[in-house]
């Protein structure tokens, strides 16, 4: 199947994402249904912000600065939390759907590339981390960023560029997305970077793997004279803090209850049906 059409591709994606980003601000207000507590977290946060606090030098913290500066600068703009949500979410779906465009327009056929863009899109403005009932919330809204920022690393790693290898491009786009992720919340980067790494390096995509690491040090570098090394210091020590608690060290179900239990049997057996078919392949 061929590519898919830049232009139309980008004009699909930045519909979707105000089609449905936008009812927040026509309806004039958020009204929260369900996680009341995240959104009172939230909104201690933001506010704290808006007055010049900093995350982890001012107050604790364990999510990234990320997750609460776009809503500061909806805050900012006008008008009361609600609206600022708002904002906030197509500000940074704005953002990130550049490198989803990038990751569907360089990887994905026609049909996969919208279907890619539509997920993101919906994931990054929707009001509900996901549950089985119709609520409206913002709880965990960082943790939905983040999976579609993790989305476009998988897909520029895993997969060959279609048409003629842009190395460079990529490299920085990856490098971008995992410092997003990392300023959102930084278990995402521990658990993909040294899967991603580890695939570069079996794909042998050398070119993609300098430039990643190249664009990488430069975005650290410059991520640290802006915002101090005295910042990351105490997110470290936030995040060390968290893992410390006695709740956190798992706050889930087991490994033997997450794989037998209906809510997940479903990725068991594609897990087991995957590993059937890479045998049968010699691989």
């Amino acid at each position: 199947m061929s590519r898919p059409n830049p232009v139309k591709l980008a004009v699909f994606l930045v519909g979707l994402i105000a089609v449905t980003g936008l009812p927040v601000l026509v309806k004039g207000g958020l009204f929260i249904t369900n996680f009341e507590g995240d959104a009172l977290h939230l909104a201690d946060i933001v506010f704290r912000m808006a007055e010049g606090g900093r995350p982890h030098l001012d107050f604790f913290t364990p999510v990234g600065g990320l997750a609460f500066w776009p809503v500061v600068l909806g805050l900012e703009a006008g008008g009361g939390l609600g609206r600022a949500f708002g904002v906030g979410q197509l500000v940074f779906a704005l953002g990130a759907g550049g490198a989803v465009w990038w990751a569907a327009v360089s990887r994905l056929p026609v049909r996969l590339a919208y279907l890619f863009a539509a997920v993101a899109g919906i994931l990054l403005t929707s009001l509900s981390h996901g549950a089985s009932g119709a609520m409206v919330a913002v709880s965990m809204h960082y943790n939905r960023w983040a999976w579609v920022l993790a989305f476009v690393a998988v897909i520029l790693v895993l997969l060959p560029p279609k048409g003629h290898p842009r190395p460079l491009v990529d490299g920085g786009i990856l490098a971008g997305v995992l410092a997003a992720m990392a300023l959102l919340k930084a278990t995402y980067v521990a658990c993909f970077f040294p899967v991603l790494l580890l695939i570069a390096i079996l794909r042998g995509d050398t070119a993609l793997l300098k430039a990643s690491l190249v664009a990488g040090g430069v975005l650290a570098a410059l991520l640290s004279v802006v915002l101090g090394p005295a910042y990351i210091a105490a997110y470290t020590g936030d995040l060390w803090a968290a893992a410390q608690a006695p709740l956190r060290d798992q706050p889930g179900l087991g490994l033997s209850d997450v794989a037998v239990s209906p809510p997940y049997l479903v990725a068991t057996l594609a897990l087991l049906a995957g590993m059937a078919f890479l045998r049968r392949a010699g691989a």
